[in-house]
């Protein structure tokens, strides 16, 4: 019985990460179609016209912010790492839910190396929190 139990939790152990790896891939992608174009692949920014991701101050204290930033865009100026960015970024306004998730955990461990998972539940409370103050 012992070793039954053992076998279950390690399957599942498995099964869990293997959902992870495929969030985060899948992440990647979208991260790569919608967002890295601007922001670039290793997520650097461009100079003075768009902001950094990658350890940027803005991204660390904005973070729950993310999703109303990613449906509705930035059409503020923003101050990041000490520099102010006054380019508009477009809306991504036809992500579905699991592409926001998946965005949001990618980002999240790319670009501020954070280990634990975002769930959906969690990232859709975010999203009904989205007010005109925030973009």
């Amino acid at each position: 019985m012992y070793y039954l139990k053992n076998i279950i939790s390690i399957v599942l152990l498995t099964y869990w990460l293997s959902g992870c790896t495929e969030s985060y891939s899948s992440g990647e992608q979208i991260y790569k179609n919608k967002c890295a174009q601007c922001h670039l692949e290793d997520g650097t920014g461009l100079g003075k016209l768009i902001p950094p991701l990658a350890g940027s101050d803005y991204l660390a204290t904005h973070f729950e912010d993310l999703p109303c930033i990613i449906l509705f865009g930035l059409h503020d100026s923003i101050l990041v790492d000490g520099q102010l960015y006054s380019e508009p970024m477009p809306p991504i306004p036809d992500i579905s839910p699991e592409e926001m998730t998946n965005l949001i955990n990618f980002l999240s461990k790319k670009f501020l190396q954070k280990k634990n998972y975002i769930p959906k539940d969690t990232i859709e409370k975010w999203q009904r929190n989205c007010t005109n103050s925030k973009r």
